[in-house]
């Protein structure tokens, strides 16, 4: 098989499925089980979606993008042109590839030897290494994964989109509080990730027209500079950039506001872990 094009329809799909997760994230970051009754899809097709095992199907997506609150028509072209690097010819034992054409296959499975081996070297252990990029429009976001002595890591950074992550796999409230009877204020966690992130969901249904903050810190002497903040207008839910937290007693906390029609509403005291 063409090793080339592999490598472009793993990046296609595993992106395509980070953008998901960032679409779900967004949209309050429901359940499984939430998704599959009001897509009527089953978990474990919606599971395969997110962690990128396989394309989703159109009707899938549709179903998907639509009880995630979503335009549905973006994301089917989009899915399209990922599954035409899927049914691209590859040279095969009656149409072999060129003499050129191996020897830059050869190339570059050496030069991939040569990187896990530096990476490995450099960390003092056996490292398997793979790096998905997902491009947004405004940038490119790096989510390397890796597996050493049978754990899986997933090295991120604190500024990282959580959305661009495999944090949101395993993710849960660390704290979680209802402020003002109408929005709920979180402190989302991440145990594989060490790392935490802020979210406010609204339950006002009142976001067109105006805005959600929300900002996390740690408590610690650094929490200006550690401190993460988003500004969001006509969402029903936001959230920051991730913190990864380096000390194990270190507490995060998590403050915000919305607006409504104009008139600012704080949230209150922070909520911290």
């Amino acid at each position: 098989m063409n090793e080339e094009g592999t490598s472009e329809q793993t990046s296609g799909i595993d992106g395509f499925a980070a953008d998901l997760r960032r679409l779900r994230l967004g949209a309050g970051n429901p359940t499984l089980v939430e998704l599959q009754g009001s897509s009527g899809v089953s978990k474990s097709v919606l599971s395969e979606a997110f962690k990128g095992k396989q394309l989703p199907s159109e009707r899938t997506l549709d179903s998907l993008v639509r009880a995630l609150g979503a335009d549905p028509a973006d994301w089917l072209a989009r899915r399209n042109r990922v599954a035409s690097l899927t049914s691209r010819p590859q040279p095969t034992a009656d149409s072999p590839a060129s003499p050129d054409s191996r020897m830059l296959q050869r190339t570059l499975s050496l030069g991939k030897v040569a990187i896990v081996a530096i990476l490995a070297f450099g960390a003092g252990v056996a490292v398997t290494a793979g790096v998905t990029t997902m491009n947004d429009g405004a940038g490119a976001v790096a989510d390397t994964g890796a597996v050493t002595a049978g754990r899986s890591l997933t090295p991120v950074a604190t500024g990282v989109d959580p959305g661009a992550t495999t944090c949101v796999e395993d993710a849960g409230p660390a704290a979680g509080e209802t402020r003002n009877e109408d929005y709920l204020l979180e402190v989302m966690w991440s145990e594989r990730c060490q790392a935490a992130w802020g979210r406010i969901t609204r339950y006002d249904n009142r976001s067109s027209g105006n805005s959600v903050h929300i900002e996390i810190a740690p408590r610690s002497e650094e929490q200006d500079s550690q401190r993460q903040e988003s500004d969001v207008a006509d969402v029903q839910s936001a959230y920051t950039p991730l913190i990864v937290r380096t000390d194990g007693d270190t507490r995060i906390c998590a403050q915000g506001s919305v607006t409504l029609d104009g008139v600012t509403i704080d949230m209150g005291d922070p909520l911290c872990t």
